[in-house]
């Protein structure tokens, strides 16, 4: 992917290459599903011996999403096969998301499954409970279908917490104009972070976790993006929003990440 940056950002321009990161996009398609596509919401795929994830009080949390490798574009450290799951506690206001510790998945679970196999499947699931929030994030009939686009350079967004020190240059650049905010826009534009994204970097609406220390309810710095699911309101049907349009975020470490040991992931999401 060019970077294509607004004129007064060009001088920037390897400084900005060098933070660059394989990150794959993917869209939200209305069309039906099956048991083990890579979809947002619907019923997951989940053998029928498995205890089926719950918070400790026994209420069953819901399938944000699911990723089948063998349908996307191979991404370094991912895994090539098997299915990855998201779940959340639809019926929390906070849906699941421990603002103490976002490695806390009493209300949330990440789950891999090496092997996908066509027998002795769950077909029966209770519908996602709206519980107390108010947000269109999922119900018992939407789903949607990811359709992946090519793996891509991403470049480290304005909200990530090492953008100071990683670009120098541009930093100072920005805060000498800050009344300027145009550049600021043109800068995430060129980066084109916003975005549903598996890899690469994180956007928040709000502040990094990682900028903060655990006690304060922070991430530490290890952490990186595993999958980024945003507020998605098309006409046409499409309707998923965080909050007042927000962006949700789970974190692995990278050396998780190619142990395929999803039990330490990190979830957050804030919205405006």
């Amino acid at each position: 992917m060019n970077l294509k940056l607004p004129p007064e950002l060009a001088p920037f321009a390897e400084e900005i290459r060098a933070t660059a990161r394989p990150s794959l996009r993917f869209s939200l398609q209305i069309a039906p599903c099956g048991r083990t596509d890579s979809k947002v919401g619907g019923a997951p795929y989940w053998p029928e011996e498995l205890a089926y994830p719950s918070t400790p009080g026994g209420r069953p949390l819901s399938l944000l999403a699911q990723l089948n490798f063998a349908e996307m574009p191979p991404l370094p450290d991912f895994p090539t096969a098997g299915l990855l799951q998201f779940f959340i506690d639809s019926g929390d206001v906070l849906l699941g998301l421990n603002l103490d510790n976002l490695r806390d998945s009493s209300g949330f679970r990440v789950i891999y499954h090496p092997e996908i196999r066509s027998d002795r499947l769950r077909s029966d699931f209770p519908p996602p409970d709206p519980g107390d929030y108010c947000g269109p994030l999922l119900d018992e009939v939407r789903e949607y279908r990811l359709v992946f686009g090519p793996v891509e350079p991403q470049y480290l967004p304005l909200e990530d917490y090492r953008f100071a020190a990683q670009l120098p240059n541009l930093n100072a650049f920005l805060e000498a104009e800050d009344d300027d905010w145009s550049l600021h826009d043109g800068y995430s534009a060129a980066e084109a972070s916003p975005a549903h994204r598996i890899g690469g970097y994180a956007v928040f609406t709000q502040n990094d976790p990682r900028r903060f220390p655990e006690a304060e309810g922070g991430l530490p710095t290890d952490y990186e993006l595993l999958f980024q699911l945003d507020s998605d309101c098309e006409e046409g049907g499409i309707d998923l929003m965080w909050g007042d349009a927000g962006v949700g975020n789970f974190f692995i470490t990278p050396e998780d990440l190619k142990r395929r040991d999803f039990s330490r992931v990190a979830f957050s999401w804030d919205c405006h």
